[in-house]
C-alpha cells in the first residue's frame, strides 16, 4: 500500500502554530477534535491568554476519551487536568531555536510527533513535527512500516463482535484509516497490514 504524498514544514512559527493548531483553552473538546481532524497532524496547541501555553491534545487523547465516553462539550481546559495516557502528565516542550536535529533526536527517542517550542516566558514559539524533521534528513533509507491489525479486540466488546477494532471509527474515519494517514504524512511510503480476525472486512475496507 502506498501512502499518499503529503505537503510540510519541518518547524512552524508561532504564528502558523496559533493559526492552525492553537485553539483556546475554553474550546469544547467538540471543537478540538474538529480542529485536529482539519489540520491533517493529529494534534492541537492549547493557549492561553497572551498565547502562553498551556498544552497539547493528541488524537490518541481524543480516542482514549472516546472509548471512556468521554462528554465532549467539556472545555478542553478541563480535559488537560485529568486526562491520562502514556504521555507525561506536564507536556514536553523545548525552547525556541533548538536545532532541528536535536528536536528530531528527542522527538524520535520519546516517540513524539509533535514537539511545541516556548519562549523563556513559557509563550508558544512554534511547533516541530516528526513529519517535517524525517524528510529533512538525507541520505535516509526508504521508510517502511508494518500495521498489525490481527486482534480480536476484547476488551472494546460488543463493539468488535462483527466489526474488527481497526475499523472502530474515530470521528468519521475508522482508525486503521487514520493510522495509515499519519504514517504517510511522517514519510512512510510502503505500508503492510497484518490480518486476522475478521480479516476480510479489513481487506474490503482498504481495497
Amino acid at each position: 500500500m502506498t501512502a499518499p504524498a503529503t505537503s510540510f514544514h519541518a518547524i512552524h512559527s508561532a504564528e502558523e502554530t496559533i493559526r492552525r493548531f492553537g485553539v483556546g483553552i475554553d474550546a469544547s473538546m467538540r471543537d478540538v477534535l474538529s480542529h485536529i481532524d482539519n489540520n491533517g497532524e493529529g494534534v492541537a496547541v492549547v493557549v492561553g491568554e497572551g498565547r502562553q501555553f498551556i498544552g497539547i491534545v493528541t488524537d490518541g487523547d481524543v480516542r482514549r476519551a472516546i472509548l471512556n465516553g468521554d462528554d465532549f462539550s467539556e472545555t478542553v481546559g478541563r480535559f488537560l487536568t485529568r486526562k491520562s495516557g502514556p504521555a507525561p502528565a506536564e507536556p514536553l516542550t523545548k525552547s525556541a531555536g533548538t536545532p532541528a536535529a536535536d528536536l528530531l533526536r528527542l522527538m524520535d527517542e520519546k516517540g513524539y510527533r509533535h514537539l511545541p517550542l516556548v519562549d523563556a516566558a513559557g509563550f508558544i514559539a512554534g511547533l516541530a513535527l516528526i513529519s517535517g524533521l524525517g524528510r529533512q534528513q538525507s541520505g535516509a533509507p526508504p521508510l517502511r512500516a508494518v500495521v498489525m491489525a490481527g486482534g480480536f479486540g476484547r476488551r472494546l466488546r460488543p463493539l468488535t463482535i462483527d466489526t474488527p477494532k481497526p475499523l472502530l471509527s474515530v470521528g468519521d474515519k475508522p482508525v486503521i484509516e487514520r493510522t495509515i494517514e499519519h504514517l504517510g504524512s511522517s514519510g512512510v511510503r510502503n505500508i503492510s497490514v497484518t490480518t486476522y480476525y475478521h480479516a476480510e472486512k479489513i481487506m474490503d475496507r482498504l481495497g
